[in-house]
């Protein structure tokens, strides 16, 4: 309230506004993301002190993404009944899990290739130059089919249920 009067400020010569933008907020949530990154990991947030506000933490992001990557955290075992579904094949059960990928995600999207730390042309794929020729396989884990046109399955009609599954349960 005591700020509420933009105009006054800026008359005054004050070089900042008082509205709460979507740029705030997420500026806001990127850096207690990362320091939250940084008491967990015993580091020291280190970004530079000029340049572009949407720039600044670019590589404390890339170098956190990375890391986890490599070594993973302990949220990735977690799943749920919503978003994943079981399926019995020829070794038991398999399970498939619901991503989004298509642009419209929280975090960094990234190479489908496990571990893979090289980015994606464009949010939409899901591989990047190296491996981009995956999009032409199978998106169920364990096959190596090809896909059909414009799917991300195969022939086979139980991964053509779960793309089903996986596009009316992920819109």
């Amino acid at each position: 309230m005591t700020l509420a009067d933009e105009v006054n400020l800026l008359d005054s010569g004050w070089q900042f506004g008082s509205k709460l933008t979507s740029n705030h907020v997420w500026d806001a949530f990127i850096i207690v993301s990362l320091l939250d990154d940084c008491v967990r990991t015993n580091t020291m947030l280190r970004v530079p002190h000029t340049g572009e506000q949407k720039d600044r933490f670019s590589v404390a992001m890339l170098d956190r993404n990375n890391r986890i990557i490599l070594y993973g955290q302990p949220e990735v075992p977690h799943c749920c009944n919503k978003w994943t579904h079981f399926y019995p094949n020829a070794n038991g059960e398999s399970k498939c899990q619901v991503i989004v990928c298509d642009g419209i995600s929280m975090g960094c999207p990234c190479c489908g290739i496990f571990r893979c730390v090289k980015p994606l042309q464009n949010n939409r794929h899901r591989f990047c130059a190296t491996h981009f020729a995956y999009h032409k396989v199978c998106a169920i884990n364990g096959c190596n089919q090809p896909t059909l046109t414009d799917k991300k399955a195969c022939a086979d009609p139980l991964h053509q249920k779960m793309e089903r599954m996986n596009f009316e349960h992920g819109r």
